[in-house]
């Protein structure tokens, strides 16, 4: 199969105007009726376009694609006792398609040009063994015509007195001369029939297994992709517009008739207009689409592994950050939900959330809140909204994914996300200090303007300061406020 391009948290970098469906894990491949080893287990992804093989041991190896415009038919086969579901792809050769071919796939030959009548010199009948000279037509002794040595193998008609199998030319039995009866031509339904067993033939077969059920579930979803076919993009056609009134009609001079032409004018010159106002809104709706599209190729490239170069360079940086915010403001083209993602839903949703707030974590000091993360993610997904307790469950599962971000639950029982490459407490401690050292005794108030973020979430830096004796606080009417621990300096200087 084709190689796929992962993001950080191994998920499929889609293309354009590409959407997930369906997610399903434990999932192995077989070609045809073996086992393949190297696809064994992993996740798999249903998207608009392709079907998506992301392996469990070796992503980045291993992973793979194939086009769902190569898939001719499928089937669900249920699973039995020890025997697991499985769906069956018969994916069209690649000669046939016109697309790139799987790995290990048969590359068909050109076939072989038949002989003419120019190129032969001498053929031996069937019937009767004789050697013809030179470019006949019929065998000059028995007068069976001549057949293309590329022919398949030749029909037989049986007899029905004697059981003889004569050749298909023959008119009368070679052992009893008895009439021979001609085949009935195969019906229209019939040759369908025929033809799409040689077709099946000429196909490859892909299994996909799914070990831990949903096999069902996923080959309903893919029978609606493959008849949606979104990856074609048909153009949509604009509809003439078609006039209010079919007749021109002319006013009269005077009376109730001048009245009545004259409301018909204003209403056909209001009708205009509003057509020309829609026809506006529609070419501005039209632009925008591209407009999103563009912004999330962007996406795509921003996402990619390249582009990590990015950070080495202040300006293009800068620049990249900005445009991720930007990205924030669209939201979430194709989010994770149940529907989609099944059982894996809590899992995928965590790489999602992991694309999604790395950099604006990144941008925030490595810590936010999981509040303001909650509610921002939430806002981007519009419509299919994610409840506080999968929001919740989802960041639990960033270490053990290996994700760029993790849970952290501090003593009052607030909960942040934090960067878990760069945010750890000596940082926090010592910018805090840093800010004391250069603005002198500060609030709560004011490290969290400072750091952008919520008050509970500068007591919290603030309190791990002190557990750590770098600060020292001062509780007076006005409030508290915490000072640089002069008496943890001075008793190591002594």
């Amino acid at each position: 199969m084709e190689q796929v391009e992962l993001a950080p948290t191994l998920r499929p970098l889609l293309e354009s105007n590409e959407k997930i469906i369906s997610v399903q894990n434990k999932v192995g491949l077989y070609k045809g009726a073996e086992r393949d080893e190297e696809h064994d287990n992993g996740t798999v992804y249903l998207t608009t376009h392709r079907i998506v093989y992301v392996d469990q041991a070796r992503p980045h190896e291993r992973s793979a694609a194939l086009d769902l415009a190569r898939v001719k038919r499928s089937s669900v086969h249920s699973g039995f006792i020890y025997s697991s579901g499985k769906v069956r792809l018969h994916i069209a050769p690649a000669r046939d398609s016109g697309l790139r071919a799987l790995d290990g796939s048969r590359r068909g030959s050109e076939p072989t040009q038949p002989a003419t009548s120019q190129s032969r010199t001498e053929w031996q009948c069937p019937i009767c063994d004789n050697m013809n000279v030179g470019a006949l037509d019929k065998c000059s002794l028995c007068g069976v015509p001549y057949e293309e040595p590329t022919q398949k193998a030749e029909l037989q008609l049986t007899c029905a007195v004697c059981t003889f199998h004569n050749h298909i030319s023959m008119a009368r039995c070679e052992m009893c001369e008895a009439e021979l009866t001609r085949p009935v031509p195969p019906t229209p339904g019939e040759r369908a029939v025929h033809d799409d067993s040689d077709d099946e033939d000429a196909s490859e077969l892909l299994k996909l297994s799914f070990r831990a059920g949903g096999s069902s579930s996923f080959h309903s979803a893919l029978k609606d992709v493959l008849s949606d076919k979104a990856w074609l993009e048909p153009a949509e056609a604009a509809s003439p517009a078609q006039p209010m009134f079919p007749g021109d009609r002319r006013p009269t001079v005077g009376g109730i008739s001048t009245l009545v032409s004259a409301a018909h004018e204003n209403e056909r010159t209001r009708d205009d207009t509003l057509k020309t106002a829609f026809a506006d809104l529609d070419g501005l709706a039209a632009k925008a689409k591209e407009i999103v599209s563009l912004a999330e190729k962007i996406a795509t490239q921003l996402n990619s592994p390249a582009a990590s170069k990015l950070r080495s360079k202040d300006d293009d940086a800068e620049q990249a950050d900005a445009f991720r915010q930007y990205l924030l403001d669209l939201g979430i083209d194709s989010p994770v939900t149940r529907d989609t993602a099944g059982a894996m839903f809590h899992e995928e949703l965590a790489r999602e959330l992991s694309d999604f707030l790395e950099n604006y974590v990144a941008k925030h000091g490595g810590t936010v809140a999981l509040v303001d993360a909650y509610c921002l993610y939430n806002r981007a997904r519009e419509f299919s909204l994610v409840y506080p307790a999968d929001f919740v469950m989802a960041c639990r599962n960033f270490e053990r994914l290996h994700l760029a971000l993790r849970l952290r639950e501090y003593p009052s029982g607030l909960l942040t996300i934090e960067d878990a490459s760069s945010a750890s407490d000596a940082a926090i401690i010592q910018r805090v200090a840093q800010y004391i050292r250069s603005f002198g005794p500060i609030t709560s108030g004011e490290l969290a303007a400072m750091e952008e973020c919520s008050l509970p979430l500068a007591e919290e830096h603030l309190g791990l300061c002190e557990r750590a004796g770098q600060v020292c606080r001062d509780e007076t009417v006005e409030g508290v406020r915490f000072y640089q621990n002069l008496f943890m300096q001075n008793a190591v200087t002594v």
